[in-house]
């Protein structure tokens, strides 16, 4: 049985069918996965849940790789050929498709493995698409990738004009050593630079540790800030401390810390993942609301000004993640149709205050 709180979900991107050519894309697999299913499915494939037998791979119109208990399926026939290693959290899941001969292929971690290929009927159009229970992120631009394809003729499914910069994407400050360097700009790590951004990482831990499910004392609060902006907005706690200064400084009534710490938060997710992500989309609706409960709460009786604009900054929040969704799971899923609600009520609001909105 699915748990309620992470549930088993089948999505894909239905928008970026290809019909021709050698594509390739890759699946970062989260927290507290069970059973991925990643590959492809067709135009005509319907997800659902596991107990239906509805998820990617189960049915003539999908095809998928399972490195946790499995090969490869389709049609719910399994091949069960052993992966060298069983999918976990930070693996990465490479998808590649050769359109105009009918063939799949799948790797893990940038290892290619021959056994679980599979291959489709020419012209079933298939599109990315994944089912599982936690946590993954698909990454379909070659800013994104973590690892190669077979070979450069496969294409990344999206074409991005953004640079690839590991360091835009995702600091490795957590893995300084001495010597290395930095892909942006080119600059080395020295030993007392290492030093420093290892003691400051410890030092980070052990002050985290200590809050052991409680709100931080404001000057732990300041401590983290300051640590965070040493050793860089992209180190892997960031996401995280984020979202835990944004809860402590909601519960201190101090709204303006609040945003500007999940506006942060959705910075990180700008940076560490150039593909589709819903957990960008959820830091996005956390600010969105954010944004707009502050505007509700605490400006609106005292500045007609900053609660509009509060008001249009969410509003835009929820017009995003909303675009983020649709492409990932479709619009009617449940995550877009609670981003529209929220859109909907709060142009509602403004229209119902529009003699304020039309003065400002």
């Amino acid at each position: 049985m699915d748990d309620a709180a992470n549930p088993f979900l089948t999505v894909g991107a239905p928008a970026l069918e290809r019909s021709s050519g050698k594509f390739y894309y890759e699946v970062k697999l989260g927290r507290d996965v069970v059973h991925p299913q990643i590959g492809w499915a067709a135009d005509i494939f319907e997800g659902g849940d596991a107990q239906r037998g509805c998820c990617v791979g189960d049915n003539d119109h999908s095809w998928a790789a399972d490195g946790q208990s499995r090969g490869s399926c389709n049609g719910g026939n399994v091949d069960a050929t052993a992966w060298p290693e069983s999918w976990s959290k930070d693996d990465v899941v490479g998808c590649a498709i050769d359109l105009d001969v009918g063939t799949l292929q799948f790797a893990e971690n940038g290892r290619w493995v021959s056994s679980v290929g599979a291959k489709f009927p020419l012209g079933a159009g298939p599109y990315p698409a994944v089912s599982l229970q936690g946590e993954c992120t698909f990454h379909f631009q070659a800013a994104s990738f973590e690892f190669s394809p077979p070979d450069q003729s496969f294409a990344p499914l999206l074409n991005s004009e953004v640079s690839s910069f590991v360091l835009s994407r995702w600091s490795s400050h957590h893995m300084a050593f001495v010597d290395s360097s930095c892909c942006s700009c080119g600059s080395k790590v020295d030993v007392n630079e290492s030093q420093k951004l290892h003691g400051a990482e410890r030092t980070l831990r052990k002050t985290v540790q200590g809050w052991a499910g409680r709100y931080p004392l404001p000057r732990e609060a300041e401590v983290v800030e300051e640590l965070l902006a040493f050793i860089g907005t992209q180190h892997f706690l960031a996401n995280d401390l984020y979202k835990e200064l944004a809860d402590f400084y909601s519960e201190q009534g101090e709204y303006e810390l609040e945003i500007a710490s999940l506006q942060k938060r959705c910075s990180f997710y700008t940076g560490a993942y150039q593909g589709l992500s819903a957990s960008h989309a959820w830091a996005i609706e956390a600010l969105a609301d954010a944004q707009a409960n502050h505007a509700v709460d605490v400006i609106m009786p005292t500045s007609n000004t900053e609660f509009v604009d509060l008001f249009r900054c969410a509003v835009c929040g929820y017009a995003k993640a909303l675009g983020i969704w649709t492409l990932m799971y479709g619009s009617r899923c449940q995550f877009a149709t609670a981003a529209q609600a929220k859109i909907d009520k709060v142009n509602g609001f403004l229209a119902k205050h529009s003699q304020i909105v039309n003065h400002i």
